[in-house]
């Protein structure tokens, strides 16, 4: 290249961040922001590699910032900006990496970006939404289980040990109540490990190529949360499909993204059934339809969309459609849960007190004689 070397040394590879930061990840909202920065930097007709030095030096996120780094080291080598994304999937999808690629062959890269990042708002929405609606109910299971806890563990034992001096007969519920209370007390330690065992066990079970089909088809059928399960893993993938299909990427690239992007096997797995047949020379919403996991309402908006012409335009129809879905059936599900979970700590409560209280009857009987 016509340059004179002076001095060679050793170039240390960049890992300080994740060593130092454990389980340091790049949050959602983050990418978004990123994204976004990203999009009008280009439109603005600044270069690449002077972007991504500019929003390294932005980024807080130490992980991100020596991300971005190695990104911009690999773009400067000649690679493509979509390869440099690549080697660093746990960061950036197969979406993310698909769309920047057409974005570079169509030279939309600044449109496409914000598309993205219009799109990775979204998905961001959304997760906030579900979180936000899930936060009773679960602070009232973890409200109940402190409370049960401590009643076993600070107050049953107070009674057994009245109950035990006095040398009262014990009703069966007092008995199981003060055999629960014992193994709490003395061997807590067993149920927080197997807490830890359980979710080991599944992140473990979960993972497997085996057995992740009997889980995700386990999780579209579990009563009340299966709707749900469903609608948002059909919601991703429509929604990851129309921002290929609106990005210029062929339909068959983007069908097998969008399937991994619903992050369910049994969707993906009939996805890939579509893909086959469309690759038969089929049309895209028959076969659709044909795997029996999609509403008839996806197919036909699809074929409506197919046969004008205007399928990315259909696409996001559906997704919206979606968005509101999923919203309506969180909002309906806390609803009914925040009830269930209230009557439910009533009786496990009401349970504990009754059971404490019964031999009291037979006390007093004791103490008269």
């Amino acid at each position: 290249m016509g340059y004179l070397v002076t001095a060679v040394s050793e170039q240390r590879e960049r890992r300080k961040a994740g060593v130092l930061g454990f389980g340091q990840r790049v949050k959602l909202n983050e990418l978004v922001v990123f994204t976004m920065q990203f999009a009008t930097l280009i439109e603005a007709g600044i270069s690449i590699v002077s972007c991504l030095e500019t929003l390294a030096e932005q980024a807080e996120n130490p992980l991100l910032k020596e991300t971005l780094a190695d990104i911009k080291t690999e773009v400067e080598r000649g690679g493509t900006l979509s390869d440099a994304l690549a080697k660093h999937p746990k960061i950036f999808s197969d979406l993310y990496i698909s769309l920047v690629r057409s974005g570079e062959t169509g030279g939309q890269l600044d449109q496409v970006l914000s598309r993205l990042g219009t799109q990775l708002d979204k998905e961001h929405e959304l997760r906030q939404k579900v979180k936000a609606a899930f936060t009773y109910p679960v602070a009232v299971g973890v409200l109940a289980f402190g409370i049960v806890t401590f009643l076993l563990i600070f107050v049953v034992p107070v009674f057994a040990r009245v109950y035990g001096e006095r040398d009262v007969k014990l009703p069966l519920p007092t008995l199981v109540l003060m055999g629960v209370s014992n193994f709490f007390v003395h061997y807590w330690y067993v149920i927080f490990l197997g807490i830890i065992f359980l979710i080991w066990v599944y992140r473990i079970v979960s993972r497997s190529k085996t057995a992740r089909p009997y889980i995700d088809r386990i999780k579209l059928k579990i009563p009340l949360f299966g709707k749900l399960s469903r609608k948002v893993a059909i919601g991703q993938f429509v929604s990851t499909l129309g921002a290929l299909v609106s990005g210029g990427v062929p339909l068959l690239e983007a069908l097998t993204v969008a399937g991994r992007a619903a992050n369910n096997i049994v969707i993906l797995e009939a996805i890939e059934q579509v893909s086959a047949s469309i690759t038969e020379g089929e049309s895209f919403a028959d076969p659709l339809q044909a795997t029996g996991e999609f509403p008839p309402m996806v197919s036909r908006m699809i074929a409506v969309g197919e046969e004008s012409g205007n399928l990315d335009e259909m696409l996001t129809r559906i997704s919206q459609f979606y968005e509101r879905d999923v919203e309506y059936t969180v909002r309906h599900l806390t609803t009914l849960l925040e009830p269930v979970l209230t009557i439910s700590l009533g009786l496990v409560v009401g349970f504990i007190v009754i059971s404490m209280y019964l031999p009291i009857f037979t006390l007093v009987k004791v103490i008269r004689e």
